[in-house]
């Protein structure tokens, strides 16, 4: 099966939120078939990896990986998915997030057709303390290169992104694991190398 995009799922005692996250991809305009979800779980002291086990006996295009050891951070389980995905591009998604419904749709256009080594859109925070992230940025931008607006070392957070995976494996681009804030390290790797960085606003 050939797939757009997989989307990698870090996931750690999760069965309270999992279920949102999986229909947020599942609702996808890109359409569920083009994408490959792959979650990897740290062990969770909970009912979580029976959970997962459920979702990739009804679904052919969702998959789990053992994570080999208890990390308590989800740099590991994004590298294993990284390694075992199968699409030419890759997206994140933390285990209590959500996508809108044209989220991989958009990013994927906007990376595919910009020929970009990443692309990255706005997110948003629900609840009692509601903001949308980046009010600087007013329209889309594409820069070729970090040095044309420096400002964009302040953008994290890679749950709103998406990457060709070739780009990632060339430069040796993972995550470091065991630590804290590991997107960071990440995302500096990712601005430094890439020839092209497209935000779409």
């Amino acid at each position: 099966m050939s797939y757009k995009v997989t989307v990698i799922i870090p996931s750690y005692n999760s069965v309270e939120f999992l279920d949102s996250t999986i229909d947020s991809i599942k609702a996808q305009t890109i359409g569920f078939e083009n994408i490959e979800l792959i979650i990897i779980d740290d062990y969770s002291t909970d009912s979580t990896q029976e959970l997962i086990n459920k979702y990739c006996e009804e679904y052919s295009n969702i998959k789990t990986y053992e994570s080999g050891k208890k990390t308590g951070t989800p740099g590991r389980a994004r590298n294993i998915g990284i390694a075992n995905s199968e699409s030419d591009y890759i997206m994140f998604i933390d285990h209590d997030d959500n996508y809108l419904p044209d989220t991989v749709e958009k990013l994927y256009n906007a990376i595919t057709k910009n020929s970009s080594d990443v692309a990255i859109g706005k997110f948003q925070t629900f609840g009692e303390n509601y903001f949308v992230t980046e009010d600087w940025i007013t329209e889309d931008v594409i820069l070729n290169s970090i040095d044309e607006n420096l400002l964009f070392f302040s953008i994290n957070g890679v749950w709103r992104m998406i990457f060709p995976k070739e780009f990632l494996l060339e430069h040796d681009i993972t995550f470091p694991e065991g630590v804290f804030a590991e997107d960071l390290t990440f995302m500096i790797d990712t601005f430094v190398n890439a020839n092209k960085i497209v935000f779409i606003n």
